[in-house]
């Protein structure tokens, strides 16, 4: 339940707005294929909202076009919010979820999004979401340890967010945005959270 309504916070918070603290690194971009045609209205108009409703458990099974539709969704999400567009990224990853909701790279941008704008509790509910989606998939779980460590390092939870770069790092050594936050942290006095 904590996470509908997270997710619908999520999209009324993003189209308001958001301020950028930094450029998300390109680490977290994701391989995609094509949409079909009748899932993009043509024109570039935005498709229905997201009802909260729509977030399905883990267990769900989704139909591979749908899969790869909300990948190239998510894809474009992620570029619109590099582009400073995050509107046009809200709108488009609440798309994805809506076609896939378990789908973990759309909860992944999510949390990208919301700790940009620095709101990293909401940011986090995201990142469980897509760590309970990710299974066993490596990479996936070291995007979301590395995000997890910036998170709990916005926090000044400098021990936390150690911890979660290392893990990061175990999971895929050549995590840029894990070493990037221990290089931050070395240095720094790290005291327990």
């Amino acid at each position: 339940m904590a996470l509908l309504a997270a997710l619908a916070l999520s999209f009324s918070l993003i189209t308001v707005g958001c301020a950028r603290h930094s450029a998300p690194t390109p680490a977290g971009r994701i391989a995609v294929a094509r949409v079909p045609d009748d899932v993009e209205p043509s024109g570039g108009r935005p498709g229905p909202p997201l009802q909260p409703q729509a977030v399905a458990p883990a267990d769900v099974v989704v139909e591979p076009p749908k899969r790869a539709a909300a990948s190239e969704l998510v894809e474009r999400a992620d570029s619109a919010f590099l582009e400073g567009r995050d509107v046009a990224a809200a709108t488009l990853v609440e798309r994805a979820v809506g076609l896939d909701p378990t789908f973990p790279a759309s909860y992944l941008l999510l949390a990208r999004m919301h700790l940009e704008r620095g709101d990293e509790e909401l940011a986090l509910t995201f990142l469980e979401r897509a760590e309970q989606l990710a299974a066993q998939d490596p990479g996936v779980l070291a995007d979301v340890e590395s995000l997890r460590g910036v998170a709990f390092e916005e926090q000044g939870r400098r021990a936390a967010a150690v911890a979660a770069y290392e893990r990061a790092l175990r999971l895929a050594p050549d995590n840029a945005r894990a070493r990037g936050g221990l290089a931050r942290l070395a240095g720094q006095s790290v005291a327990p959270d």
